[in-house]
């Protein structure tokens, strides 16, 4: 204990003592702020701190909190797409315990070896618990093992931009963090500030939170060699991400002295596994510990801060009191008038806020009214087909255009309900802090209405709540309807649609309940407790006590010593709480230490070997375009979101020197590559953009079209008709490990979208970041991230490049592995063609880590 918490703690004992002699002068006027100063003093002792692992959808939050558990098992599932579906609490304790609640109150709680007994994967995982269907409200669980103190509670959150679960992201963004105490903020080590996470740090600087930020997949960061002698060490990548993402967030004022770790939690899970401490120094789970007790002690100590100012005001609040009584009837008249005053202002402010919760209340309710919704759209709906026969496909297209219409207006519904709510928030925070007040911070288990936030996430087929054997197509609420039947059965569709108007807009009855609840919890509540302490301090005032000499002299003793007491603790009270910095980790500083080849023949034999690997890369690339076109000379049309990753592959594929490199380095998309002069097809194309020729390694064979996903590329392409003139359109995608966030990319954010859509016997994705995928995760390549990606191309299968510097051995592991999958192949011949191949079997490519890797595949024994 240091001494600003002796300080405190003895400002507490001789306050308490004070308070004891207080009461035995039997004036009943005090027993009210002497009950509210006793309270304030006991919540001293309640000092947990919620803190909340956050991220874009497989940025490693289930993996992380599978580490921080200790258990060296994996408790929660990780994979590439969205997994977790629902929060889940956990914090130490000295036995195992699980709870698992219920919507309908009902609460599952075990024990001991019982609670690890059974996989929580049946409820908490997307896969196995989808749309939630068992009902789970959340899940706490507390360990021995866990490897933070007893006093945080960390969560594990649904993850963020994960395509086709907006639910989850809703109940993220819009439940949890207003809980939380400390948000840790997880991202991908080498993937780009996307618009999902601009949006949850808005959010967070909204909510007045801390943060850490994490920088997952630290052992996805390999040398980089440019195979010219022209190498970037792991220890220089690593910082270049961190100070990238600082530059990402450098907009953000608060954060600019946030932390920033970088961890890699399969490193930390083989430690368990081999008890080996210079892995667990690696993987930067040690530093990351550090963070997060450094911080959580310096919110603990806010917290105690903050609380010490609310017990010095209503300390001050009863000493103000005590003086009213033993003061002058001129005095007493002051204090009551001041009282009056600040009741007054009090009372503007609740009636506000109240007026304000029952307009959006009344509103709400009202727009949200399913019957009185499918009143609306069926009238419009029967307009289309009442005068017409039902069965008449030649007017499906009009039906079917007009309920996509009534689709998007639900939706927009929604999002406008869930903004006001937000906005409310905001207002009653801004009327807080103008009063002075604290708001009290919501938590699930103090809200009394019995539904936690879940919009649509226990979403069920509609043919379930029919009792219908049919299998309807669900309706356009949940996403777009593909007509494939003869016809449209318009009657039964519109009472489908009443159904679905019911699971869409129930759920968000229940919340607009709900945020009733927590408004008046954080906000009408302690409006309306100080209003009745004032009122009774007014009225305490005004009253004339009677009271001998010796009840007047200790009176003034006592308010002498109150004065003293908080005079004494003011310096600290006063004590900033922003803005607080981290002295840096320096426990474990570990220095990466390269190799250094002095000798000639060894120097050679690394050129050979770099020149091996540059050779591969090219041949397979090669290989890909071949699959695609014959022609001597390729088109191809490169696609990214950001630049980086397309001049990288331009310089490796090319073997360009650093002037030539600096050229492309230097010009923005779009432009043209080595195109050829005497091509007719292209002229108009030209005469918008630039053309830039570089001598480099098949200039004379492949020609680029080097686009961003930007309006001037997207109108140059689509004024010159460019895709039905290329012959290849290669969309190079980052964020493969974060399936999700890639879909969402390329399905909804990728302005070529529709184009690629038309020409995809021309398609060639490509992924340079294949290292996320070593060893325990090379599976996971193939069998979740490229058949997510696929299913937006269904029904056709796309051809795939992928590779990490020059190491495309990520790319033949995957080939091996969709040969086995549609000629049913055996692992050991994957793993006799390999070796047929000549590829090294070295590193992540060991024959032991291979033959592994192609057993985990779902189809290796099909």
């Amino acid at each position: 204990m240091d001494d600003k918490e002796k300080k405190i703690q003895v400002f507490l004992d001789n306050i308490k003592d004070v308070l004891t002699r207080l009461e035995g002068l039997g004036l009943k006027r005090f027993n009210k702020r002497i009950a509210n100063l006793e309270n304030n003093i006991e919540s001293f002792s309640k000092n947990t701190i919620r803190s909340g692992l956050i991220g874009i959808t497989s940025s490693g939050k289930s993996a992380l909190l599978n580490v921080i558990m200790g258990t060296g098992t994996k408790i929660l599932k990780e994979q590439s797409k969205a997994t977790t579906n629902m929060i889940v609490l956990c914090s130490k304790s000295e036995t195992p315990q699980l709870e698992i609640y219920f919507d309908d109150g009902s609460v599952d709680k075990r024990s001991g070896e019982s609670v690890l007994s059974e996989s929580i994967y049946k409820y908490t995982s997307e896969d196995e618990n989808p749309g939630n269907k068992f009902n789970v409200k959340y899940i706490k669980l507390k360990l021995p093992t866990l490897l933070l103190e007893g006093d945080i509670e960390i969560a594990d959150t649904p993850g963020l931009d994960a395509y086709g679960h907006k639910d989850h992201e809703d109940l993220t963004l819009r439940e949890f963090i207003p809980q939380a105490d400390l948000i840790i903020y997880l991202t991908s080590i080498r993937s780009p500030m996307k618009e999902a996470d601009r949006k949850i740090l808005n959010k967070i600087m909204d909510a007045d939170h801390r943060i850490v930020f994490v920088q997952t997949c630290k052992g996805a960061v390999v040398e980089q060699s440019y195979g010219q002698e022209s190498t970037d060490k792991v220890s220089e990548l690593l910082e270049k991400h961190r100070n990238d993402f600082k530059d990402s967030i450098r907009p953000y004022e608060r954060l600019k002295d946030a932390p920033i770790v970088q961890i890699e939690t399969n490193q930390a899970i083989k430690y368990f596994k081999n008890n080996d401490i210079n892995v667990w120094k690696e993987s930067g789970m040690d530093e990351f510990i550090y963070v997060i007790k450094y911080v959580t002690s310096q919110l603990r100590n806010d917290l105690i801060i903050k609380k010490l100012r609310r017990t010095v005001n209503e300390t001050n609040a009863l000493n103000k009191l005590i003086g009213s009584t033993i003061n002058e009837d001129s005095d007493r008249e002051r204090d009551i008038e001041d009282l009056k005053l600040y009741l007054k202002e009090l009372n503007y402010y609740h009636n506000k806020i109240t007026k304000d919760k029952y307009d959006i209340l009344s509103t709400w309710k009202e727009q949200l009214n399913v019957d009185k919704l499918f009143a609306n759209y069926e009238m419009e709906l029967s307009k289309i087909f009442g005068y017409r026969y039902d069965f008449n496909p030649l007017h499906d297209k009009e039906f079917m255009e007009k309920v996509c219409v009534i689709s998007e207006r639900c939706r927009r519904l929604k999002d406008e309900l869930l903004n006001t709510l937000d906005n409310s928030n905001k207002r009653y925070r801004v009327i807080f802090d103008k009063l002075g007040l604290d708001v009290r911070r919501t938590d699930i288990q103090n809200v009394s209405h019995p539904e936690f936030f879940l919009p649509n996430v226990q979403k069920k087929r509609v043919s379930d709540i029919l009792n219908s054997e049919e299998r309807w197509s669900e309706f356009p609420l949940w996403g777009k309807k593909e007509i494939t039947q003869e016809y449209t059965d318009k009657k039964a569709y519109l009472k489908e649609l009443k159904t679905c108007l019911r699971l869409f807009f129930e759920p968000l009855v229940n919340h607009l309940e709900w945020w009733d609840n927590t408004m008046s919890f954080s906000y009408l509540i302690p409006l309306k407790d100080k209003q009745s302490a004032l009122k009774c301090d007014i009225a305490n005032m005004e009253t004339k006590d009677s009271y001998h000499g010796t009840q007047y002299k200790q009176l003034s003793g006592i308010s002498s010593e109150l004065s003293s007491l908080v005079q004494g603790v003011t310096p600290i009270s006063n004590i900033d709480t922003l803005k607080r910095k981290i002295i840096p980790y320096k426990k474990y500083t570990s220095k990466i230490i390269a190799v250094q080849w002095m000798k000639e023949d060894n120097s050679l034999l690394l050129q050979l070997c770099n020149r091996m690997y540059e050779g591969m890369f090219h041949t397979y690339y090669l290989k890909c375009l071949s699959d695609i076109t014959e022609k001597a000379h390729k088109t191809i049309v490169l696609i990214a979101q950001y630049y980086e990753p397309q001049i990288d592959f331009l310089r490796r594929l090319m073997r360009l020197d650093s002037k030539s490199f600096l050229v492309l380095e230097e010009t923005e998309p779009p432009y043209t590559l080595n195109l050829l002069e005497n091509d007719p097809d292209i002229i108009n194309f030209r005469t918008k953009i630039n053309n830039i020729r570089i001598e480099g390694e098949f200039h004379d064979r492949l020609s680029f079209y080097v686009l961003d996903n930007g309006l001037e590329s997207f109108n140059a392409v689509k004024d010159c008709n460019l895709f039905e003139k290329v012959d290849v359109i290669q969309v190079m995608s980052e964020d493969l490990h974060r399936v999700g966030s890639a879909i969402v990319d390329i399905k909804e954010r990728n302005l070529f979208f529709d184009m690629i859509t038309r020409h995809k016997s021309k398609l060639l994705m490509t992924y340079p970041n294949a290292a996320y995928f070593q060893k325990e995760r090379l599976h996971l390549l193939s069998d979740e991230a490229i058949m997510e990606m696929d299913n937006i191309f269904a029904p056709e299968r796309i051809r795939w490049f992928i590779y990490e510097n020059f190491e495309i051995r990520y790319h033949i592991f995957h080939e091996l592995a969709s040969r086995m999958r549609d000629k049913n192949l055996k692992v050991a011949d994957c793993m006799a063609e390999w070796k047929s191949f000549g590829i090294p079997l070295d590193g992540s490519f060991s024959e032991k880590t291979l033959r592994e890797q192609f057993n985990e595949l779902p189809w290796a024994n099909g």
